[in-house]
């Protein structure tokens, strides 16, 4: 990896304005949301306050950085896995910005510092869905070369 990228585990008040413009790239990019006019950039504020601070028991967000910059994201929420009686981590979002892609191995580093990253909270296990037909080959073999199986079908509806 390159000098000037690098991996944090953690987030502050100060990337607040970055994690947002980022995560709004990333809703835009995958048309997750089905908002008209686009994701309320306070809200948008208001919900990462609230559920990305990485406070190293039931949420962890980790960053990947160039010069200081967030150019990537993985998060979780940590739960019960109630059918092994022990902590999942529910991936809510893996995401590079596509200039990053296929460069570097960034993808790699950060995903690897985010499942050790599980691993060393306590996590037993990492769930990690994605967007049906948005997707391609290359994240089902990423995946894999981290030993994740596929085990499920996810199903999906919104309110």
């Amino acid at each position: 990896m390159a000098d000037n990228l690098t991996i944090r585990t953690w987030i502050e008040e100060e990337d607040l304005d970055e994690l947002t413009d980022l995560l709004i790239e990333a809703s835009e990019e995958l048309n997750y949301m089905s908002l008209p006019d686009g994701p309320d950039r306070e809200h948008a504020k208001e919900h990462i306050k609230s559920t990305f601070f990485n406070d190293g028991v039931t949420t962890i967000c980790i960053v990947a950085e160039d010069r200081g910059k967030i150019v990537g994201v993985a998060s979780a929420v940590v739960c019960p896995n109630p059918l092994e009686f022990s902590w999942l981590a529910v991936t809510n979002l893996v995401f590079l910005k596509k200039k990053y892609r296929n460069k570097g191995r960034l993808a790699y580093h950060l995903f690897k510092v985010y499942l050790n990253t599980c691993k060393d909270i306590g996590c037993k296990a990492v769930s990690f869905g994605y967007i049906k037909d948005k997707s391609p080959e290359v994240v089902r073999k990423f995946l894999k070369h981290f030993g994740m199986k596929h085990v499920e079908e996810t199903y999906y509806k919104e309110f």
